[in-house]
């Protein structure tokens, strides 16, 4: 059977039906891994001549980049504030893009990108010396420089620093010592009066079986220096450290 054939035997209409279903995906994550539309087409037409599906391959390759239809599954963690406890939450949808989404994801780059400058030399090392302070008490296993150091707010309360402080003790965060990376410094309006700043160090320590590479302390620097978050992120997180200014 020919294109010809075929439009003329279904219709135009429902040949254009059949291109655009060609562009549907099965995703995970995100990223396409089931061309459904096309098998889908490809079972009803039967045995053809390969010319005749090449007009669902294009379509379906251009569903693949970013533009078709898709049903996606994934999962997202999420972070409740006042405990820091995370959990896993499944979503699935369907619906249409447009674009190259995939493309765009795929080539991506989520390096998180800190800065290792002379730009704020004066303001971090403010913060490292908070930093050094806050490493010395936890060795000392003394949880009072935290908690007195705390910035609260979003529901955190005293008793829920000091729990955070323990577990971070049987977790032997600082078990084998940190190094400094970078930092990120966070811009605010003039009229707010407020800074905050992002310090990153290279530690090592597992907690609940998995591997951790990296920590960060972002703090609030007003009149006190402030903790308001600490970060972790798993060994295999990859950083973008750019450096250079004076």
């Amino acid at each position: 059977m020919k294109m010809k054939e075929i439009i003329g035997t279904i219709g135009i209409f429902k040949y254009t039906i059949l291109m655009i279903v060609s562009t549907c995906w099965v995703m995970v994550q995100h990223i396409p891994y089931v061309p459904l539309g096309l098998l889908v087409i490809i079972y009803s037409l039967g045995k053809q001549k390969l010319k005749i599906y090449i007009p669902f391959v294009l379509m379906s390759i251009m569903g693949f980049i970013g533009t078709g239809i898709y049903f996606n599954s994934y999962t997202t963690t999420r972070t409740m504030i006042a405990t820091g406890k995370t959990f896993d939450s499944s979503h699935f949808n369907l619906g249409f893009r447009f674009g190259t989404s995939t493309m765009n994801y795929l080539l991506r780059d989520d390096r998180i990108v800190i800065f290792n400058d002379g730009k704020y030399s004066e303001t971090v090392k403010n913060g490292q010396t908070y930093v050094e302070n806050f490493e010395k008490a936890f060795h000392e296993n003394n949880s009072s420089f935290m908690v007195e150091n705390f910035l609260y707010k979003n529901g955190i309360t005293k008793e829920k620093v000091k729990t955070f402080f323990e577990e971070m003790k049987q977790a032997k965060y600082l078990s084998n010592g940190s190094t400094y990376m970078g930092y990120i410094y966070w811009v605010y309006p003039k009229d707010l009066n407020h800074t905050e700043l992002s310090l990153f160090y290279k530690v090592e320590f597992e907690k609940e079986s998995e591997r951790y590479g990296t920590l960060m302390y972002r703090l609030v620097l007003d009149e006190k220096i402030k903790l308001t978050k600490i970060s972790m992120f798993k060994e295999n997180k990859k950083f973008k450290i750019l450096k250079g200014l004076k």
